[in-house]
């Protein structure tokens, strides 16, 4: 699948995207914390897909718990800029971590399921990853515990170096 990549700036993208989200979802406290100027090369529309499933799926995991809450940071490790969405939420069995990207899979049962959903934004959104050079992992304490995504892109290193 061709993408058209450009530098993007990851800063503006996680605070603007996480705000957005965040509204509407006006119980659930949703922290930032994130690194200045921190940009990728990547595809822009799956770029913010990634961040507002990551963002999105916290949140609604959070509100079904009825307890935790959200947090979405920021930071560089070495070459990589890292992306960790945290919640208090639902959380997911320990050894599902790779299950959940699988097309169609969704945690629990339908009898017993809170929160909607395809079964698709996981997948999309580590193929987005995936696709821009990058890596989506997934962990949980287990069912009810939480879960925390992360995210790791290659970072834009700017050509222009000063002497």
């Amino acid at each position: 699948r061709r993408t058209d990549r450009s530098v993007l700036p990851l800063t503006e993208m996680v605070q603007d995207l996480a705000r957005e989200v965040s509204v509407r979802y006006p119980n659930v406290e949703v922290s930032r914390h994130v690194v200045e100027d921190c940009r990728i090369l990547g595809d822009e529309i799956g770029t913010r897909a990634v961040i507002q499933n990551l963002v999105d799926n916290a949140c609604k995991s959070v509100k079904a718990a009825g307890h935790g809450d959200v947090s979405v940071n920021l930071k560089l490790e070495g070459h990589h800029a890292v992306l960790r969405v945290a919640d208090g939420g639902l959380g997911f069995p320990k050894g599902e971590g790779e299950r959940i990207f699988q097309r169609f899979y969704r945690v629990g049962s339908e009898m017993t399921r809170k929160t909607k959903g395809s079964g698709l934004g996981l997948y999309i959104a580590r193929a987005a990853v995936q696709s821009d050079g990058g890596k989506l992992t997934a962990d949980s304490a287990g069912p009810g515990k939480g879960a925390i995504f992360t995210a790791r892109w290659p970072l834009h290193v700017s050509k222009e170096k000063s002497a």
